[in-house]
């Protein structure tokens, strides 16, 4: 597998692992590129907010370990 081909294989598993649909329903989605935007959209804002919400979430411990010690 060459460096092409690797960066193919790793962009369809995460397309499979932010949205959860096959390659086959990916490709039959995309087709329908209003749709296509939509669900890309709200993939990616709902993997923003939870990173958002694990930032917050870790900036919450290290100040309660900072006032604790």
């Amino acid at each position: 597998m060459n460096a092409g081909e690797e960066d193919h294989a790793w962009h369809i598993d995460n397309i499979k692992a932010l949205t959860g649909l096959s390659v086959e329903e990916t490709i039959r989605m995309k087709d329908d590129g209003d749709k296509w935007r939509k669900y890309v959209h709200g993939v990616t804002s709902s993997t923003a907010n939870e990173r958002n919400r694990t930032e917050q979430r870790s900036a919450t411990l290290r100040r309660a370990c900072r006032a604790s010690s």
